[in-house]
């Protein structure tokens, strides 16, 4: 069996040298390649956050776009494949659309699953405790999961209106800085984090998350290991686990 890793496709964000029509079509290919590999070997697929760049349901209206992404989505959940969604701070508004469309199994937090004999906690990373995390996020994070804002957002604005002004804040938000993060090594949130983890109870082989957008497979112990996802804004990266042996691969 096979089992493939994704996050931070940031479908919809457009920029000079990063077409969002260009970085769908890719991702489209991916998943065509993703869905041949799984109906031969078996497995499942998880997609950890920020898929879209910005993603917000209503109960009766459906936003314009990634048609073929959500198709294929569709395709492979009614072909049997398992394809699992957890949400990121870009895509946290998902209330039971994306399911019934799609049929994918949406997670809302951090989980610790057992993959191919190994035990695995995935999320994309931005709810996690992480030491020294500025205030500005926490409160951002308290904000996108607040059912206040999502009432406020959905029926005080129209849809057109939401829909703009989400799309342009987003977007603005990732022009503000620089798209990979400089990993830190030990100093790195998400290291302390893991290493608390593995004085708990259950310990985990590998720790796999997004958010942070620099690829890099980080040995936390002679059997733990820190994987964090790619982006695929400047460069299409993803994982994938068989055998017990997990790789982090540039899809070209």
């Amino acid at each position: 069996m096979v089992f493939y890793f994704v996050s931070d496709v940031h479908l919809g964000l457009d920029l000079p040298n990063c077409s969002a029509e260009k970085r769908e079509k890719l991702f489209c290919e991916w998943l065509d390649m993703v869905a041949a590999s799984l109906k031969r070997e078996g497995g499942a697929l998880y997609m950890l956050g920020d898929i879209f760049d910005f993603w917000f349901e209503y109960k009766r209206v459906v936003p314009m776009g990634f048609t073929r992404v959500l198709g294929r989505l569709a395709d492979m959940r009614d072909a049997g494949i398992e394809v699992h969604f957890f949400v990121g701070n870009h895509d946290t508004w998902t209330f039971g659309y994306l399911e019934r469309e799609t049929g994918v199994i949406v997670h809302r937090g951090t989980e610790t699953v057992n993959i191919d004999g190994l035990t695995i906690t995935l999320g994309h990373g931005h709810r996690l405790p992480l030491p020294g995390k500025p205030l500005g996020a926490k409160i951002m994070n308290r904000v996108f999961n607040s059912k206040t804002a999502y009432n406020i957002f959905s029926r005080l604005l129209h849809p057109d209106c939401a829909m703009k002004f989400g799309l342009s804040w987003s977007s603005s938000n990732r022009k503000s800085r620089a798209i990979a993060h400089s990993f830190r090594g030990e100093k790195e949130p998400l290291v302390v984090y893991a290493r608390k983890q593995l004085n708990c109870t259950i310990v985990s082989d590998l720790f796999i998350f997004g958010h942070l957008h620099t690829p890099i497979s980080y040995p936390l112990t002679t059997q733990s290991t820190l994987i964090i996802l790619g982006e695929w804004i400047t460069k299409p990266v993803y994982a994938r686990l068989e055998n017990g042996k997990v790789e982090l691969l540039e899809y070209k």
